[in-house]
């Protein structure tokens, strides 16, 4: 698309101009692939048009009301993973409290999530219910958010309000709507006077008027769109329908559309364990290049790996596999394999891949591996005597020894570990096996343990219970805090054959414990792959679920009712994460963490030495330091460049904390060398320069709600315009004066990079986010909201 105005989006609405939003969305090509699928496995043809979402269409047929029934009953248990917009552990909670029965439930609970009308799903669930009165300030009220159990959630409503109680006409109502969500003094005077002056011409007292208006001052600045969000519900309706009703099309399509999004895909593939749809492992004779449906000899059906999804295999040489098993037939040998397939065209790379993931059937991985040069070898002699005719009288191959292809047994043999840790490297997953299911038979003795999944399931009745899971550690990160100490947050995959995943969070106190165990036991810290015990509490108030450790350790003795009695005891009596620091709300992810660690690593961007970590930078406020310095990467370079010359941009000002690894670039300020103590946490009191004068020295901010802001920054084609807009972008966010955390991400070509200032901060506000989406777009402006963090005043 080319811009068709170059004057400012509200410049243009107000000649009456139409600005208009188009979102690819990838749930679409979900929605078309797994239709595809049912009508080739199911003969049932369904389209967006005809596949079901309320139940006052007049198309469906009793059955299809059952179905779509069982559809919303789904939703109500809050099994969502894969469908549109309520997958996240939040809505699902939603949803649990819901028990939605209807469409219209679901447009109210899309609208509802969101930041400010969040805080009245509770209500809205209890007067969906009849648990709770639903009351009206005023009768005329009722007709107008009946539906919604008397909370204004739609900006619909807003002008609905203003027009039936107020005599304001549409477009007045919509201007009224607009002008109310900016905040403008003066607007919001105007529009009070009118409330009051027209509310007893419409039977409206001035009280019951001026409480109408601020509560349309709050809503109107999270309101949502009606259309919006029922499009959106259509959506999400709609594939829950077919993850409900054709669990294996639904959710293959998942994994067709999202195969190179090896997170997504072991996601998804929980779920199927948990739908119980078995998962076929990758083979030359089976799978095709995407996910796929097939019959298992039982009668069963299952989603066979797809060949695209493993990786340095290259999609011409797969489908040059599959080709040939097409025309000929499925291969019946190895020697077979390396007649019909040219093994030139697929390339030794991509066959070793294969090999490792167990995709080819002929025999042992390891000696396969090994034999790997006999193999191409063979099938490079056969293709080439066919080319020139070197064939024998009894349609043998002259020229080529049958005996080469002879593959011994491995000298070197590889420990199943290991062929496991090939599937992990190239699949990013353990498809026939895990290394925990070696001590499945220990960990089953182990009466006590919680599996992942029943927690997930029952998570509000466990939230803040004592938990003991085990199982295998798949990821661990470490980070420095502000305090200059060392914490975790691993990922445990549970030993259970649903083989469940959850973050586990060590605090510095706990992870000094486990370090200190596993350094006297195995002489070392623990890593990835170990197989561990975590004893801690069940934790859901950030969202997704957590457990606080307080203490993991790999002893897998099965323990006592006294034990366990004891253990809950000792939990309840030190829960000693709840005197630690609070966790960022988004440290599980580098980019939308104030500590920045290299994700392979797990180390802090610059480089921490062990045992002694590196201190990190003090936050100060950016708008009260006078050598802020304003950061202006390079444009139309490559990555090299722009690094190298965002770094050298802030050398005069500061120091830079490069990871080059995502394309992170941290900014960070020298210290004011007259300031001898370290900056407290943003919790704390806000350290200023000298004769700088704090405008917070009057506010308390324990339970403060703390917020991180992800400014995405679309590159253009013209660089000098892409500098003037990121100047502006960065002086508009040290503009306002707070305590709010905040990062630039540069998007397009050649790749992503992530700019963060850690000595930088800004203030939240609706002015902010309305100048932010001036200049980047709503869709480009990310606010993750941490809990207040209340500190003990004793």
């Amino acid at each position: 698309l080319k811009a068709v105005t170059q004057f400012p989006m509200e410049t243009a609405e107000s000649i009456g101009l139409l600005k208009v939003d188009f979102l690819g969305l990838s749930t679409l090509t979900i929605l078309r692939k797994a239709c595809d699928l049912i009508a080739q496995h199911q003969g049932i043809r369904y389209t967006m048009a005809n596949i079901p979402y309320r139940h006052d269409d007049p198309r469906l047929t009793d059955q299809q009301v059952e179905m779509l029934d069982d559809a919303f009953a789904m939703m109500g248990r809050g099994e969502t993973v894969g469908v549109f917009q309520v997958e996240s552990p939040g809505m699902q909670s939603m949803l649990r409290g819901m028990r939605p029965t209807k469409f219209e439930n679901i447009v109210a609970g899309i609208s509802l999530y969101r930041p400010g009308p969040m805080d009245f799903i509770p209500h809205y669930n209890e007067r969906l219910h009849g648990r709770e009165e639903v009351p009206y300030l005023h009768n005329k009220l009722e007709p107008i958010l009946k539906e919604t159990f008397g909370i204004i959630v739609y900006q619909e409503q807003i002008m609905q309000i203003a027009g039936q109680l107020f005599g304001y006409a549409l477009g007045e109502a919509d201007l009224m709507r607009k002008a109310v969500s900016k905040k403008k003094e003066a607007d919001l005077l105007k529009h009070r006077k009118i409330f009051l002056e027209r509310g007893p011409e419409h039977e409206v007292d001035e009280e019951t008027a001026d409480k109408i208006f601020e509560e349309i001052k709050f809503f109107a600045n999270y309101g949502f769109n009606k259309a919006h969000a029922s499009d959106y519900a259509v959506i999400t309706v709609q594939t829950a329908f077919l993850k409900c009703q054709y669990p294996e099309e639904y959710m293959t399509a998942l994994l067709c559309v999202q195969f190179d999004d090896s997170a997504k895909v072991a996601t998804f593939l929980e779920e199927c364990r948990r739908l119980n749809i078995p998962i076929l492992p990758p083979d030359i004779n089976y799978s095709q290049l995407d996910f796929d449906i097939e019959t298992m000899p039982d009668g069963r059906r299952g989603i066979r790996f797809g060949m695209a999804a493993i990786k340095n295999a290259g999609v011409a040489a797969l489908q040059h596999i599959i080709d040939c098993r097409n025309e000929n037939g499925r291969f019946e040998s190895l020697e077979d394999f390396c007649h019909q397939v040219d093994l030139r065209a697929v390339g030794k790379r991509a066959l070793e891949s294969l090999i490792k993931v167990g995709a080819v059937p002929f025999g042992d991985r390891d000696a396969l591996h090994e034999s790997l040069d006999r193999i191409v070898g063979f099938s490079t002699e056969y293709h080439k005597a066919q080319e020139v005719g070197q064939m024998s009288l009894f349609g043998g191959d002259m020229g080529v020894d049958e005996e080469t292809l002879y593959i011994p047994p491995a000298k070197d043999p590889v420990r199943p570990r290991d062929m496991l840790g090939w599937e992990k490297e190239l699949l990013g997953l353990y498809v026939t096996g895990r290394p925990v299911d070696r001590h499945r038979d220990k960990f089953a003795a182990m009466s006590n343990l919680h599996v992942v999944n029943d927690l997930k399931a029952n998570a509000e009745a466990m939230h803040e219970k004592p938990v003991r899971v085990a199982g295998e550690i798949v990821s661990l990160r470490k980070i420095i805090t502000r305090t200059n100490t060392q914490m975790a947050i691993l990922q445990v995959e549970d030993w259970h054959e649903t083989a469940g995943t959850i973050e586990v969070v060590l605090f510095p106190r706990t992870w000094d414990k486990v370090v200190d165990y596993f350094e006297e036991h195995h002489q070392r810290q623990p890593v990835e792959s170990d197989l561990v015990v975590v004893n801690g509490v069940f934790d859901i108030s950030r969202g997704d679920p957590q457990i606080k450790a307080d203490m993991v350790d790999d002893q897998f003795q099965v323990m006592t009712p006294e034990d366990i009695a004891a253990l809950a005891d000792q939990q309840e009596r030190d829960l000693a994460w709840r005197h630690e620091p609070d966790l960022p709300a988004a440290v599980t992810n580098a980019d939308e963490s104030p500590f920045l660690f290299d994700e392979e690593t797990g180390e802090l961007a610059q480089d921490a030495p062990e045992p002694e970590p590196a201190p990190v930078a003090d936050v100060v406020p950016a708008s009260y330091s006078p050598n802020s310095p304003s950061i202006e990467p390079q444009f139309g370079a490559s990555d090299e460049v722009v690094e190298e010359d965002a770094a050298q941009e802030t050398a005069a000002n500061g120091s830079s904390a490069q990871n080059g690894h995502n394309g992170h670039i941290e900014m960070t300020f020298d210290d004011d060398p007259a300031d001898d103590e370290p900056a407290p946490a943003w919790t704390e009191e806000i350290r200023l320069d000298d004769g700088d004068e704090n405008p917070f020295a009057d506010i308390d901010n324990r339970g403060m709600i703390h917020r991180h802001i992800t400014v995405q920054f679309p590159r253009s084609n013209d660089a000098e315009k892409d500098r003037r807009r990121l100047r502006r972008l960065h002086n508009l966010l040290i503009k306002y004066p707070g305590t709010d955390t905040f990062d630039i991400r540069l998007t397009g070509k050649p790749r992503d990079i992530t700019i963060s200032y850690p000595q930088q901060t800004t203030g939240f506000c609706q002015d902010l986010l309305t100048d932010l989406e001036r200049i980047v777009g709503e869709e480009n402006v990310i606010i993750i909201e941490d809990e207040p963090h209340i500190q003990d005043a004793s």
